[in-house]
């Protein structure tokens, strides 16, 4: 009874909290399946009032024992049961078992523990802690999952089990409600998170345990808006209904874990997410929106809702609208003076989808713009402020820019611009195709993110230019006779335009077409030639049927022409304003005009005189006064300068000298300056007039010509002069003396009666400048009056002509007026100006040596050559010498005691020349000495020039003196090396040398011993040197080359003479002059190893040799130094130790004797010298200079052998340097030794090393790889092979280089470890590959016919130069079998001979993928050696091309390629799939070298896609749908075996079934595409199509749909039969019929009855659909409505068939329709689990089927009066009824009041 009572007290706690079982949103989780866990049972307890309970825990929660009546179960793994209720006291009790949640998740260790819930205190008022919560719990949910809770306090005293009744369960023991706040009761109703889960172990017969997960949860929801609500507000064209979001786990939105979809107002409902960070982002925009593609994140949390806001962007077509307005003729030119700026167009904005027929009457927004002028000459009307005249404010973006939104616009042109008609203006929508009148109206429709204008944003408006006419007649004022042939130019202001025209024979004209054809010789200029105007560059075309003039301004101008000559002519304006219209100038007019009259005044325009002087720059400035000239005419003045004498134009350079200027009269007197620029130099003494000439045209106006008009003469003076000087009375003057220059003026043309003044000037002639004496130069003037045109003047110069000898100066005038310059004489090549100062030089020569250089000898001859400069030539002249001695001062005398003297007589035959003075003398006592000559030129016996310079060299003639010393160049000493090019040097001192000269030294090498000369070869030993002395006194060297060879133990002295030229000129030749002799010594040397004492020696570390020096011929009593260098025998080269250094050793000594020996000690680091032969070379030095050598590269003494080890390593299978990475390699090494011992026994060892780690290499497991050999060689020199083999399968890739060592007795005695030797090495290639198909450049290709796929395989450690072969195998990487074409695997192969050892080739494969959709193909590869003739020694040391020229190799490299492309063809090689080695071929042998063969290898994989489609109609979701005018098809495309992170595009085409052809609505063809990235090589993307279906009733239409990657076409799917892509468009037609007549017509009674047949086609058969029928008054178009209903009736039926017929009955009541013509209308619906969706209707107001026509119901008969009364009756009674019902409901409702 208690466990009623509790029960009922429980359902009540459960009733109550029913509405907050759920906090969230979503539903409860389902549970999970069963699984174990592990329980752990503590030692501790929780002790309370004498009891305690274990304390336990399940997964890492704390777990409750709820049958605490049995015992503690072990620890230990048990089943989680999640079928809680089964565990309760009554077994399935699920209201026991949600209450048993509540209370758990409340309890302590669980999530929603609080202490609030419990006792604030312990029963006996002692404070909670952990351990009591445990207790309280533990009592909680044994009660409520058992009814054990008094079981949970069996231990217990009874204070503490009435406290817990009351305070705890909130039940006595009786099972009575006593408290409903107690934690027990109080719990059930609290909320929990749905996340929260409870499980039991059942332990057996042991206790259940209640164990708990738990994972937070919280909702997020979504809000939309738009982000620009000035676009959208308003327009049906957006919508925030439908935008899809995805909400994922990952920041790379692969793990979708639900949606959110909008509804109408943008709010997505909440959705439940365990908490945590989520990703979201848009997948699907609303309608007119922009797809937001990026990634936000967001947060949940527990118990609480994220609420995200977004905003997209709506679609808007930001590339605004462009009208570019046009002439209709001449485009973007504009014609006459109109303008194409400022034509307005009205454009107006609907928010929503119209088009022409259906615009509502006012629109959302208008605007008025105009067209402005760009810089690029378009006129263009935009959308914008600038463009802007009237209406409201633009639509603009986020960004600012104007922009349409999604909607309608009109555009239409309701102003034309200046000079244009709006009659005849079209539109052309992108400048091109239909021309559109009117207004124009287009659709902004969404283009995926963007909106787009259909047809385009550009349009082209062309309008038509006004055009008229003009006409004129022109008359004579004088006599009134109209003129013919009268020119006038016409042009126009706008354009520039300008053309001719004439009068005829009447003086008339006129541009009217029906006066003279435009066409007709169009702007010919005649009077019958036809006038057209158009644009600037003429492009508007001749048209008769219009005006010829273009709208505009334009100017009339009369031109001259010999039947208006002498008449003003008419210059004015018209305008052509209106089309059509013809301007008529009138009559036009001609006056006589007046005469000119001329005057002129010439002058120099600088000086205003009109005398000149002759210059370069000559400006004459001829004023000129015109009057009486014609106001508006163009006029020109020219002037030429006439020579008075002649009465010709004056020519400068072969022109005449003119001037001109250009005036347009005013009517007033004109004042003109002419100027006259030009070089009158040559007009010197010339008298010139300026004469001018009047001109307009070619009609000569006026002229002043007048010769003896002194205003228009210009005078040009000229001066001569003649210099000479007052001594010689001759042009010469003599220099360091005082001169006086007389120099007589000549003037022509001067004005008489002027005052002049004459001044002179000194002109150095060779610089040009004035000649200065003490630093001023030297002038001279005066003045006189000319009493005559022509006269001369003297001028004299009085100067100090010291220093200047030898120069020559000129005479220079200028003659002036007023200190204005008229005439001058400034010739610097004038003789008659020039006064010339001689100057004398001399050069003494020894007749002898042919220089100033003599031998002191008896007779000594000299030649004295006297230059002379600035002589006048043609006079005779005397030249005097002395002999001067230099060193003191005094003249030489002869034997007599007279003075040296000498004289010669000459004429000059130029100015400048020279003459021999002859001196003889004796010169035995000046060796030594110097000579001096002096000498003096006379004329006339006036002394003209000396020249007595006592310190001149010229002048002097020097007697020279030499000794000699003699060193060995290398040893800087009296001894030189033996055996050896030797070069001695002989240092000559002279003195009394001229400098400058080039002299000989010529020696001869003497044998002191014979006093014979030193013979070399059979031929005496001399040399010679030339020098050329810097000074008098000084030093020279002579060098001696010759080989000392057999010269040992010789004593040697030089004998020296020189010479200059031929003549000798000093000697020494002394053979006991010490300073003189060189000496020669010898040497020999024996060298033996110190540790073998033999001649081989280890290379190692450590070597020790003894090199004995046996020495002879030395200089006793000196110290010297031995020096030994070891000698590479083959090269001839010092040898290098380790370090890179010569191998060198030393010794120091004092020779006591001429002959002895010394040792010296080689110690020094060998370890590199293995196999070479070394000569110890040694050298004696002498103050570290070689006196002695001994270097006998052969000479058996000297000589050291240290052994050589080489190695070459061969693959024994592949017969290469290549071997192939496997289990069972096997290399040769062939070890090749010299220099060994022969008979003695050696081991060689050799190791293979990593080349590129320098460490040993090991096999696949792990073990070193070495070998070893013993050899016992015959001879010295030899080879012995050593054998590797070992398992290399891990070595690909690898270098190996084989390092051996030879050992003789345990001693190494050779090594060759050089990591770095080809020969040593063995290549292990690894080749890894790329597959890409050539189309797409990505791993994936198309399931097509020819594709073709590039596998670049990239190889590793091949060597270069040999042929190789990589063969490529296609397979399937599930079945892991080749695929095959045509029953024969596909492959590829590729032959290439690579430059480099790594690298990569392409192999091609071409094949079909047609049956491979869907499959992941993978290129496997294997890499071949080809051994052909060319690759027959693969070895990289082959050195048979070394001598080969570029040229060859090309030629070979050539002749190779050819022989491969032939030899591939024929010679291919069958492998053996088993061991991968080539069969036998008797032409190619080929060796497997490496292999790539990877499954997994994404590199070698390419997919080939597959695509499945379904299409749904996306309102019903069935295979049919409504053909309407916005019909919407979802066609999803399953895709697999795409590229994940690749972005691809889905084509989609709406194909006719019946046909395949394309399905066309509104012109185009029915297309969608959608662009997607894919995340997964497999998935789903929707392609949505939306267009206007209304024509399409009774079509099947098929979605074919392909697949591209960047344009590329990889994957298909148009099968027409394919049930799945198939779409369905149901037709029907009905036909209705009157129930009882069979016919259209019903009677208009009481009872009707239509039947209306339904037939249908096209349906889905066994699909369930519904027919709705409506009758339609047809008089009305509206719906039949009777007693306040319409008129419908319903049939549900299931197609049998895709065609059919069913039945729709009507009845009403149609009493008084009578006349009516009633339509039935009828609409399908096809019948979902969702809802009925319209998919056809037949509503068609005017089908005659469809109508059904009331007729008058019969009159009754006379027999029927009973019908009659009782219809009567029947009315009544009906009255009745009403009117009792009326007042029945009037009681009724007082009543309620």
């Amino acid at each position: 009874m208690k466990k009623l009572k509790r029960v009922l007290a429980l359902a009540m706690a459960v009733i109550l909290s029913v509405p907050t079982l759920s906090t969230g949103t979503g539903t409860i989780p389902v549970k999970a399946a069963d699984d174990s866990i592990e329980l752990v049972v503590s030692n501790e307890s929780a002790k309370y009032a004498g009891y305690e309970t274990h304390k336990m825990s399940v997964g890492g929660n704390y777990a409750y024992c709820i049958q605490p009546s049995k015992k503690t179960p072990e620890s230990g793994t048990y089943t989680k049961h999640y079928d809680v209720a089964t565990y309760m006291k009554t077994p399935g009790d699920e209201t026991a078992a949600e209450n048993l949640r509540h209370i758990a998740y409340y309890c302590w260790g669980a999530p929603g523990f609080n202490a609030s819930n419990f006792p604030a205190t312990w029963y006996d008022g002692s404070a909670m802690d952990d351990d009591k919560y445990i207790a309280l719990s533990h009592i909680i949910l044994a009660d409520a999952a058992s009814y054990e809770g008094g079981e949970a306090m069996h231990g217990c005293n009874s204070s503490f089990k009435n406290w817990a009744y009351q305070n705890v369960l909130g039940f006595n023991a009786a099972g009575e409600l006593i408290n409903e706040n107690a934690p027990r009761f109080k719990l059930t109703w609290q909320p929990v998170p749905d996340s929260f889960k409870i499980f039991v172990l059942a332990t057996g017969k042991t206790q259940n345990i209640l164990g708990y997960e738990y994972t937070p949860t919280g909702t997020v929801s979504l809000s939309k808006t738009s982000a620009n609500t000035g676009i959208t507000s308003g327009n049906s064209c957006y919508s925030l209904a439908g935008a899809v979001y995805g909400i994922y786990s990952d920041a790379g939105c692969s793990a979708q874990v639900t949606t959110l979809t909008t509804d109408v107002g943008g709010n997505a409902a909440a959705v439940s997410l365990n908490a945590g960070t989520y990703y979201y982002k848009e997948l699907t925009a609303p309608a007119g929106y922009a797809l937001d593609s990026s990634v936000q994140s967001f947060t949940v949390t527990a118990g609480q809702n994220t609420a995200l806001s977004v905003s997209d962007t709506p679609t808007n077509d930001p590339v605004r609208i462009s009208i570019n307005k046009v002439d209709s003729e001449t485009g973007d030119k504009v014609q006459g003076g109109a303008s194409l700026e400022n034509a307005e167009f009205t454009v107006k904005y609907y928010a929503g989808y119209y088009n022409a027929g259906n615009l509502p009457t006012n629109a959302t927004r208008t605007w008025v713009i105009k067209t402005v002028k760009r810089p690029s000459g378009q006129y263009v009307a935009i959308l914008n402020n600038d463009c802007k005249v009237s209406g409201d404010d633009f639509y603009t973006n986020a960004s600012g820019t104007v922009c349409l939104p999604l909607g309608t616009i009109s555009i239409e042109e309701t102003k034309a611009p200046e000079g244009y008609s709006l009659e005849g203006a079209y539109l052309q929508v992108g400048g091109t195709g239909t021309k559109i009148t009117g207004k124009y109206v287009a659709q902004i429709t969404q283009n995926g993110n963007l909106a787009q204008l259909k047809g385009g944003n550009t349009f082209k408006v062309s309008d038509k230019i006004k055009r008229g006419d003009f006409k004129l007649t022109k008359i004579d004022t004088d006599n009134q006779n109209r003129m013919s042939d009268i020119p006038f130019r016409v042009t126009c202001k706008g354009t520039g335009e300008s053309y001719i025209i004439k009068t005829d024979e009447n003086g008339y004209f006129s541009s009217e077409s029906s006066w003279n054809a435009h066409s007709k010789n169009t702007n010919g200029g005649g009077a019958y030639d036809g006038l057209w105007f158009s644009s600037a560059d003429g492009s508007a075309k001749v048209d008769d049927s219009v005006g010829a003039m273009p709208y505009g301004d334009y100017t009339l101008e009369e031109l001259s022409c010999d039947n208006n000559r002498g008449k003003i002519l008419y210059k004015g304006e018209f305008s052509i304003r209106r089309d059509k219209v013809t301007v008529d100038i009138g009559t036009i007019e001609n006056h006589s005009e007046p005469i000119p009259v001329i005057t002129t005044q010439a002058s120099d325009a600088k000086t205003q005189y009109q005398i000149i002087k002759p210059s370069t720059d000559t400006d004459i400035i001829d004023k000129v006064t015109i009057t009486d000239t014609m106001a508006g005419r163009d006029y020109t003045i020219t002037g030429t300068l006439m020579d008075k004498d002649t009465g010709e134009a004056v020519m400068v350079n072969g022109n005449p000298v003119t001037a001109s200027q250009t005036f347009t009269s005013d009517g007033t007197k004109k004042v003109l300056d002419m100027h006259f620029n030009f070089d009158s130099s040559a007009l010197g003494g010339k008298t010139v007039v300026v004469c001018e000439k009047l001109t307009y045209g070619d009609y000569v106006a006026a002229t002043e010509e007048d010769m003896e008009n002194k205003d228009q003469t210009i005078y040009f003076p000229e001066i001569h002069t003649t210099a000479t000087d007052s001594e010689t009375a001759d042009h010469l003057t003599l220099a360091d003396s005082r001169a006086v220059i007389t120099d007589t003026v000549t003037y022509t043309n001067l004005l008489k009666g002027e005052t002049y003044t004459l001044s002179g000037v000194l002109m150095d002639k060779e610089t040009g400048k004035e000649l200065l004496v003490d630093g001023e130069p030297v002038t001279q003037e005066m003045a006189f009056t000319a009493g005559r045109a022509s006269g001369t003047k003297k001028l004299k110069f009085e100067f100090d002509t010291t220093g200047l000898a030898g120069k020559s100066f000129v005479v220079y005038e200028t003659l002036t007026l007023e200190d204005v310059e008229v005439a001058e004489h400034k010739d610097i090549n004038d003789e008659g100006q020039t006064i010339h100062i001689p100057a004398a030089q001399t050069t003494a020569t020894d007749d002898s040596s042919k220089i100033n250089v003599s031998e002191a000898k008896k007779e000594v001859s000299v030649t004295d050559t006297v230059a002379y400069r600035n002589l006048v030539p043609g006079k005779e002249y005397t030249v005097r010498g002395t002999a001067v001695d230099k060193e003191t001062g005094e003249p030489l005398t002869d034997a007599d005691g007279n003075e040296l003297v000498s004289t010669a007589k000459f004429t000059a035959a130029s100015a400048d020349g020279s003459v021999d003075v002859k001196f003889t003398f004796d010169g035995t006592a000046m060796a030594g000495r110097s000579v001096v000559f002096f000498e003096n030129v006379y004329y006339t016996d006036k002394l003209i020039a000396v020249h007595a310079d006592i310190d001149d060299e010229a002048q002097t003639v020097h007697i020279p003196l030499i000794f000699t010393s003699v060193k060995d160049k290398d040893t800087d000493s009296h001894m030189s090396l033996a055996g050896s090019d030797v070069t001695l040097t002989d240092t000559v001192t002279y003195r009394n040398l001229v400098p400058g000269k080039t002299y000989t030294i010529s020696g001869t090498l003497m044998d002191q011993r014979i006093g014979k000369a030193v013979t070399v070869n059979g031929k005496s030993v001399t040399s010679s040197a030339d020098f050329t002395p810097d000074t008098a006194d000084g030093e020279t060297t002579v060098d001696f080359h010759f080989n000392t060879k057999g010269l040992d133990d010789t004593t040697v002295v030089v004998f020296e003479k020189m010479f200059y030229g031929k003549a000798e000129i000093a000697a020494h030749e002394d053979i006991n002059d010490k300073g003189q002799t060189i000496y020669i010594p010898s040497v020999k040397t024996t060298a033996i190893d110190d540790k073998t004492a033999t001649k081989l020696t280890l290379a190692e570390k450590d070597i020790h040799i003894t090199d004995t020096v046996a020495y002879r011929n030395l200089v006793p009593g000196e110290k010297y130094t031995v020096t030994g260098t070891a000698i590479d025998k083959i090269t001839g080269e010092p040898l290098k130790d380790d370090a890179g250094k010569d191998v060198t050793a030393k010794a120091l000594f004092k020779a006591e004797k001429a002959n002895g020996t010394v040792d010296v000690e080689f110690v020094f680091d060998g370890s590199t010298l293995a196999g070479k032969t070394v000569v110890m070379y040694e050298n004696i030095y002498y103050n570290n200079k070689l006196v002695g050598v001994h270097a006998d590269i052969s000479d058996e003494a000297q000589i050291i052998y240290v052994p050589s080890v080489k190695t070459a390593a061969t693959d024994t299978k592949t017969e290469t340097k290549l071997t192939y990475a496997e289990k069972d390699i096997k290399i040769t090494d062939t070890v090749e030794y010299t220099n060994l011992i022969p008979g003695k026994t050696y081991k060689v060892t050799g190791t293979a090393m990593d080349k590129k780690t320098g460490k040993v290499i090991k096999d696949a497991d792990g073990k070193a790889v070495t070998s070893e050999a013993e050899i016992t060689p015959e001879t010295a020199d030899g080879k012995v092979d050593v054998d590797f083999i070992f398992d290399g399968s891990n070595l690909a890739g690898k270098t190996i280089v084989m390092f051996e060592e030879i050992r003789y007795e345990n001693r190494l005695v050779g090594v060759h470890t050089d990591i770095n030797d080809e020969a040593q090495t063995i290549y292990v290639p690894a080749i890894a590959t790329e597959a890409l198909d050539e189309v797409t450049g990505i791993h994936l290709s198309n399931a097509g016919d020819d594709v073709k796929v590039k596998d670049t395989v990239t190889y590793k450690n091949l060597i270069p130069g040999l042929t190789y072969r990589v063969a490529g195998t296609v397979m399937d990487k599930d079945s892991k079998e080749p695929l095959q074409n045509d029953g024969r695997d596909i492959t590829a192969e590729a032959e290439f001979t690579p430059e480099t050892a790594d690298g990569t080739v392409d192999v091609e494969f071409t094949f079909s993928a047609k049956e491979f959709a869907g499959k992941t193909m993978v290129l496997f590869e294997k890499l071949y050696l080809v051994k052909n003739a060319d690759n027959a020694d693969a070895n990289p040391d082959d050195t048979s091309s070394k001598d080969k020229t570029p040229d060859d190799t090309q030629k070979a490299s050539e002749s190779e390629n050819t022989q491969n492309k032939t030899d591939n063809t024929s010679n291919k090689v069958e492998v053996d799939n088993e061991n991968n080695n080539p069969a036998n071929n008797s032409e190619v042998k080929e060796v497997l070298i490496a292999v790539h063969e990877d499954y997994s290898d994404e590199n070698q994989t390419i997919c080939v896609p597959q695509i499945k489609t379904t299409a749904k109609d996306a309102k019903s979701g069935t295979s049919m749908f409504y053909a309407e005018k916005s019909a919407k098809i979802v066609d999803t495309v399953s895709y697999r075996n795409l590229v994940p992170g690749k972005k691809y595009k889905v084509v989609g085409t709406a194909v006719d079934k019946s046909n395949g052809a394309p399905v066309i609505a509104n012109g185009n063809n029915v297309t969608a595409e959608a662009e997607f990235v894919a995340k997964e090589a497999t998935g789903k993307v929707d392609v949505v199509f939306t267009f206007d279906a209304s024509l399409l009733a009774g079509r099947t239409i098929v979605m074919f749909e392909d697949v591209y990657y960047e344009n590329n076409l990889i994957a298909t799917h148009a099968d027409i039969t394919d049930e799945a892509q198939t779409l369905y468009v149901p037709k029907i037609g009905t036909t209705a019929i009157d129930g009882e007549r069979k016919d259209h017509s019903s009677t208009a009674d009481s009872s009707v009855t239509i039947v209306d047949s339904v037939a249908y086609q096209n349906l889905v058969q066994g699909q369930t659909y519904r027919v709705t029928g409506k009758l339609m008054d047809k008089a009305t178009g509206k719906a039949l409505v009777i007693d306040g209903k319409e008129v419908t009736a319903v049939t549900e039926f299931t197609a049998a068939g895709t065609e059919g017929v069913v039945d729709v009955t009507f009845r009403f009541n149609g009493k008084g329709m009578t006349g009516k013509q009633l339509v039935v209308f009828e609409q399908l619906d096809v019948v979902t689990a969702d809802g009925a969706y319209a998919i056809a209707s037949h509503n068609d107001i005017n089908d005659a089927a469809q109508t059904i026509t009331m007729i008058a119901p019969p009159k009754p008969k006379t027999g029927d009066y009973m019908s009659v009364v009782m219809y009567v009756l029947a009315g009544i009674a009906g009255v009745m009824a009403v009117i009792c019902s009326f007042f029945r409901k009037k009681a009724v409702s007082k009543k309620k009041h």
